[in-house]
């Protein structure tokens, strides 16, 4: 199943359910709240909901909007050790392609406009699991989704 069709069909749970923090990732789900009285309540996106960006003003524009989208981008060696600042890309080696959350956009005065992302490796990743990355940088602006909710 895909990523679109599991949204639709399945769901994903709350963070208060499953908080983001510093994680060890697992290649199998858990199908349960990592919090002790959670409820386990999944929320979809509605069928024929889903809306696609190609370009940095639709993202700022949907994240404005309606919130937080996923993003899709290429990552290479150097993106690895980001720890502060606005990310441009140091290295042409390769690693291959990630998704992560689009939270907002800002301006630097030396960097211009990046997105600011958020990254499901944990905490311990980045700045505090979060990363800025450049507009046009590693493709960050070059493919976004979002959905309405199904709630």
């Amino acid at each position: 199943m895909n990523g679109i069709k599991y949204l639709e069909t399945r769901g994903l749970p709350t963070e208060t359910c499953v908080p983001y923090d510093d994680i060890t990732f697992t290649p199998t789900c858990s199908y349960g709240c990592t919090v002790d009285g959670e409820t386990y309540d999944l929320y979809k996106c509605k069928t024929g909901s889903f809306k696609l960006m190609t370009n940095f003003d639709e993202m700022v524009e949907e994240i404005e909007a309606h919130g937080p989208i996923m993003v899709a981008c290429s990552i290479y060696e150097d993106f690895y050790y980001y720890s502060t600042g606005i990310y441009e890309k140091t290295t042409e080696t390769f690693e291959g392609l990630h998704a992560m959350k689009a939270i907002g956009w800002g301006t630097d005065d030396t960097y211009g406009e990046y997105l600011i992302i958020q990254n499901q490796w944990g905490d311990s990743f980045g700045d505090d699991g979060f990363i800025n990355i450049k507009k046009g940088e590693i493709g960050i602006d070059l493919f976004g989704v979002s959905c309405e909710p199904d709630i």
